[in-house]
């Protein structure tokens, strides 16, 4: 049918295997593909593992007891003592100050002092002393710091021997030292902490002294320049009087504000009369606001109006002469004249209020600068204060110093102590056996679990049906198992079964019953249901390398198709001929006698004794130009004879990708089955074979057959009855 026959594709992605596998295997659970893969590289894990596990033990047994003691010394933050000439510093201030003395444990003044108190340049026992020396061997006996070659070996040994951890939650600092002597170690510990606390003890008294003594110096200092500003203060209080403006110094402020702000209202009376009085022009004073405004000139010049008017109008009825005329004029007279007087007496009382509007303001100037020059000299009186005061607290704090460094350097206090001395340990801190075993076991599982992904990842081998699948994009793939897969035993591959057998297993006629055999039967079924839909008469048994099988599956399934009907099995690779020694029939004459046209199709074909209706067309005498003779008409001819004698006729060909001959023979057949090894046919080849059939338009591939495959595969999920 076909819906049997595999068309390969040339643009057929070059899937990784172990993609593939990934991807076939996704809806299998994550720990089943995990145990999976290790089972499968079970043999690289163990090697690993048990390589690292044995240098663990190894490294463990044979390593020197360490002894490695440990003390614990707590520092308080700078000026946490009682006595102390240094402030609190803040939290980072405190961690610096921490971090800074951890680093001066690990100096290299202290290493010298220990080295030469304890004589540890003429002692053994440093873990490291013996390197020490040998990379002393290249030094001078005397270098450039004056130090001695064992000296400078036991510094070198001493750093790597030494350890300063610091605890960042509190303020424990722990040191250790290693050596092979637990009495020494011990007691470098003690002693480096010992001196540390001493020498720190040590230089911040002489910090103290030396700080008192430069006090002393700047105090003698500030106490003649207060000395001169007291003189001064008292020369200026004797000049001017003034004795302490603490208190007026108030009142005295309100009187300058007051002061100001007469002068302005005064300066500003004046200045407003003077331009009343500048708006007069000769006599017309009705201009003056107080003139105009004013009630006994504005009822004045009422009635002077209707005295007027009714001057004018009694002079019409009476004429000029009539006494009551000469009244009325005798009375606006009089009005007019209490009206100038009127207006003069306001002029006169605008000038007045000018006048002493000036002179109020001149008063107010002078006493304004008065009250400046007071002012001026209170400032200077301040000034010289503030002077004498500030060089008095200044004195007063450089004498509270002097005072708390004498203190100081007389109590032996330290912001230091040693919590936990080191004790001399009874057993070595290294090796931890139990823990450097279990360390190493973790390690070379762990190892070997990784490996094993590692190798997985990398592989490019197809071992499994689904493999080939994901590569080929067809379910047109068989499986033959491994031989005795279904027997107890070792497990022998199908491609050649042991590298030591030559001769290909007829399987199917010595274990019919096996694995192997139904797998082959599966592949006959396979052909005979394509036979039925396009007449495949000769079947081509490909791979794409030599080792891979194709011989094994080319003589067992000419002993199934010989079942059915007449069979010709031709031995077509005339350069490892492997046919004529499974059937134990003659080599010659052969196909290159026939393609020589040395003997007839009948004598070259050998009938299998034991075996019904099969013939074997061997190799043949060698042939010098192999490509040459299958490209030939003649091969061609043969081929066709062939058909008109057989129902079926399997050829077994050379690999495709290193001989061309295999090629051709693929486009003479009427379909081929591409034989791939479980574990050694890699994706490449697969997919490169696949590209050359296609550009060749050879046969259809009726089936791939995955050969060799292991039944035990279990993430796989094949099995057998």
């Amino acid at each position: 049918m076909a819906s049997n026959k595999i068309d390969f594709p040339l643009g057929v992605s070059h899937a990784h295997p172990a993609a593939a596998r990934g991807a076939i295997l996704s809806a299998t659970p994550n720990w089943l593909q995990a145990v999976a893969i290790i089972r499968k590289h079970w043999r690289v894990s163990g090697a690993f593992a048990a390589v690292v596990l044995l240098t663990v033990i190894a490294g463990t047994l044979l390593m020197k007891p360490v002894y490695e003691p440990t003390a614990r010394l707590e520092i308080d933050p700078p000026g946490a003592e009682f006595f102390t000439t240094e402030n609190t510093a803040s939290d980072s201030g405190n961690q610096e100050y921490l971090d800074t003395e951890a680093k001066n444990l690990e100096s290299d003044e202290l290493a010298l002092s220990v080295i030469k108190a304890l004589h540890l340049d003429k002692k053994a026992g440093l873990p490291s002393q013996a390197a020490a020396q040998e990379d002393q061997t290249h030094i001078d006996g005397n270098t450039t710091s004056g130090l001695t070659a064992e000296e400078n070996a036991a510094l070198r040994a001493f750093h790597k021997s030494f350890k300063v951890r610091r605890d960042s939650t509190s303020r424990i600092i722990t040191v250790s030292f290693a050596s092979h002597d637990p009495r020494l170690s011990a007691t470098v510990v003690n002693t480096a902490l010992q001196m540390f606390v001493d020498s720190t003890y040590q230089h911040r008294h002489d910090s103290i002294v030396k700080s008192s003594a430069w006090l002393g110096t700047q105090l003698e200092d500030i106490r003649k320049k207060l000395d001169e500003s007291n003189r001064a203060l008292a020369a200026f209080q004797q000049k001017t009087g003034i004795t302490d403006i603490d208190e007026s110094k108030s009142t005295f402020s309100e009187r300058m504000a007051e002061l100001s702000r007469q002068q302005s209202q005064a300066e500003a009376d004046r200045v407003q009369l003077r331009a009343e009085l500048s708006n007069v022009h000769g006599k017309h004073l009705d201009a003056l606001t107080e003139v105009h405004t004013n009630p006994v000139i504005q009822d004045l010049e009422k009635k002077l109006a209707e005295a007027k008017a009714e001057l004018k109008k009694t002079k019409v009825i009476y004429g000029e002469s009539h006494p009551n005329v000469k009244k009325l004029r005798s009375e606006a007279d009089e009005l007019q004249a209490q009206l100038n007087d009127q207006r003069a007496s306001i002029l006169l009382m605008l000038k007045s209020n000018y006048n002493a509007a000036g002179s109020r303001e001149q008063a107010l100037n002078a006493e304004m600068k008065a009250a400046r020059n007071k002012l001026n000299q209170m400032a200077q009186y301040s000034q010289l204060k503030k002077e004498v005061q500030t060089n008095a607290g200044l004195y007063n704090d450089l004498y509270k110093k002097v005072k708390e460094s004498a203190i100081a350097a007389g109590a032996k206090l330290s912001d230091m102590q040693i919590v936990d001395h080191a004790r001399v340990l009874d057993r070595p801190t290294r090796p931890n056996i139990p823990l450097d075993l279990a360390l190493g076991l973790l390690t070379a599982s762990a190892g070997g679990i990784m490996l094993a992904f590692v190798c997985e990842a990398f592989d490019r081998r197809l071992y499994t049906v689904q493999d080939v699948q994901k590569l080929v994009g067809s379910s047109a793939v068989s499986l033959v198992p491994a031989l005795g897969a279904g027997v107890h035993g070792p497990e022998r591959k199908f491609l050649g079964m042991l590298q030591s057998a030559k001769v290909p297993d007829k399987f199917l006629q010595k274990r019919p019953r096996s694995p192997e055999s139904e797998a082959l039967r599966a592949l006959h079924t396979a052909i005979m249901l394509s036979r039925r839909e396009d007449d495949v008469q000769i079947v081509a048994i490909a791979s794409s390398f030599a080792r891979e099988g194709k011989t094994t599956v080319a003589v067992n399934l000419a002993i199934a198709l010989a079942q059915y009907g007449p069979t010709c099995l031709i031995d077509a690779d005339l350069r490892r001929p492997q046919v004529a020694k499974a059937f134990q029939v003659p080599r010659e004459p052969g196909l290159g006698e026939l393609l020589s046209n040395h003997v007839p199709l009948e004598e070259a074909l050998h009938p299998v004794s034991d075996i019904e209706n099969l013939k074997v067309l061997p190799a043949g005498a060698e042939v010098q130009d192999t490509a040459a003779a299958i490209c030939s008409d003649r091969m061609r001819d043969v081929l066709r004879e062939l058909r008109g004698h057989f129902h079926f006729v399997v050829m077994d060909c050379p690999p495709i990708l290193p001989y061309a001959d295999g090629r051709v023979l693929s486009t003479l057949a009427d379909g081929i089955i591409f034989v791939c090894r479980s574990g050694v046919t890699t994706s490449e080849a697969l997919l490169h074979s696949q590209d050359i059939l296609k550009k060749l338009e050879a046969a259809p591939v009726l089936e791939v057959v995955l050969n060799g495959a292991s039944l035990d595969a279990k993430g796989y999920n094949y099995a057998y009855e």
